[in-house]
């Protein structure tokens, strides 16, 4: 035993030994192997969203207006030609003319319909629309929305290529977005982020709200570009963010793909949009209202006031009564109300559903066209 015992040591120290060289050459190995793996399986399965922005950005324009033949002198002294921290980008083509950058655009039909955000283009003239392949065109105003901060332009040209808005799928919080525009002039971006919240009102941004709220950064001149999914479709035009600092701060709103879509057809047919309108001045419910009338939080809207020789007076509808359901839509705030309201068909009849001293009750009512900026 004690001749064989240091040789049982031995030898399993050297088969310890082996074992423990053969696991370190194929660590070795395998080591040496992972940076080739690795590369090869990012070079055929990258994350990437290239697709989706190569479909997506053909579509997105940049809008800028021109005014008056200046020297190069004279731009390089205009407000924020030496710096990014300026509201538009004022730069000199080739002609001398100072081109003034607006915002962002969307090609939503290949015969040259673009839209974008109303407050893009104002009251500009001169408005010309530059297309991702460089074209140069000068671009119509067929109309515009204010109360979605809407407008549709027409350029003389066809075979564009038009963007697809999602219509399958509506955005849901956590989808991630890719928001396409021209910030600050420095020409077509792309950032990234993910749905924040859908349904957003409350904001004062619009009379009619239902905005995507992203974290994708929308930066100045990046207004009136394209929200889209990971598929390369629409879902959204880009329209304000949340800022103390004039720049992106992980807050931004979109108006949705459709909403943008029905306003553009509107403009398109009649030149304006028509909504239904009642004719009242609307109110939230404070707490004490709510728990005198045993209402659930977020239920109804109280008449303020309600103008004269408007379908509400019409209707019978009275100070003090409690709108909770219009059509077949819950209300839930003044929002929702007024959308409500303003979907209905000028000249229709529709069942809304009230509280009168704690007396539910249904007036019919024939909405007449909503004045344009009404805020009743």
């Amino acid at each position: 035993m004690q001749k064989t015992l240091p040789w049982l040591i031995s030898a399993v120290l050297g088969a310890t030994i082996a074992s423990g060289m053969t696991w370190q050459a194929s660590r070795n190995q395998s080591t040496s192997q992972e940076p080739k793996m690795l590369e090869q399986n990012i070079s055929t399965n990258p994350l990437s969203f290239s697709a989706a922005i190569q479909k997506a950005a053909p579509a997105v324009v940049n809008f800028y207006s021109t005014k008056g033949v200046i020297s190069e002198q004279d731009v390089s002294q205009l407000p924020g030609s030496s710096g990014l921290d300026f509201e538009a980008d004022t730069s000199l083509l080739e002609d001398g003319t100072a081109a003034r950058s607006l915002g962002s655009g969307v090609i939503l039909d290949s015969s040259g319909i673009l839209i974008t955000n109303y407050h893009v283009i104002g009251t500009a003239v001169d408005i010309r629309a530059v297309l991702h392949d460089g074209r140069d065109f000068p671009a119509e105003v067929v109309g515009h929305d204010p109360d979605t901060d809407l407008a549709v332009l027409r350029i003389d040209a066809d075979n564009l290529p038009a963007a697809v808005i999602a219509d399958t799928r509506k955005p849901q919080t956590g989808d991630i977005v890719l928001a396409i525009g021209y910030p600050y002039g420095l020409g077509q971006a792309v950032s990234m982020g993910i749905v924040s919240a859908v349904g957003r009102s409350g904001l004062n941004l619009t009379n009619i709200e239902d905005f995507i709220q992203t974290d994708a950064a929308i930066n100045r001149g990046s207004s009136g570009g394209a929200l889209i999914n990971t598929k390369g479709e629409v879902i959204g035009i880009s329209t304000a963010i949340l800022t103390e600092s004039g720049g992106s701060q992980g807050i931004g709103f979109a108006i949705p793909a459709p909403l943008a879509r029905s306003v553009m057809n509107a403009l398109i047919e009649d030149g304006r949009v028509r909504r239904g309108w009642l004719g009242i001045l609307p109110d939230a419910i404070d707490l004490e209202t709510a728990t005198a009338l045993d209402l659930p939080p977020n239920t109804g809207i109280l008449v303020k006031a309600i103008a004269p020789h408007t379908p509400a007076k019409e209707a019978g509808f009275e100070v003090g009564d409690i709108i909770v359901k219009v059509g077949d839509s819950i209300v839930g705030n003044q929002y929702q109300a007024l959308k409500a309201v303003a979907s209905q068909p000028p000249g229709s009849m529709v069942n809304i559903q009230i509280l009168r001293n704690s007396e539910p009750m249904i007036l019919q009512v024939r909405v007449a066209e909503r004045p344009q900026n009404s805020k009743q």
